[in-house]
């Protein structure tokens, strides 16, 4: 009951969860906390995990999402 009414409360304010799984990595709303290697190119840059939420304030960043972020490798021939 107390976590609901403060979670209300932040949601009065204009307090938003940054929900980043699948986008691409912005360091602006991101903290790229690990690297997940992959061989797809089209993963290279993508927010693969989210490790912590981030939240937002309006438009400004109040704390930044902590991400894992896919990280090209080159497959052995």
């Amino acid at each position: 009951m107390v976590r609901s009414s403060f979670l209300a409360k932040l949601d009065g304010i204009g307090v938003r969860r940054i929900d980043p799984l699948g986008e691409v990595f912005d360091a602006t709303r991101h903290e790229a906390i690990a690297s997940v290697p992959t061989t797809e190119p089209a993963q290279e840059g993508i927010v693969c995990g989210v490790l912590a939420a981030g939240y937002l304030i309006g438009d400004e960043v109040l704390r930044p999402a902590r991400v894992a972020v896919g990280k090209g490798t080159v497959p052995f021939s």
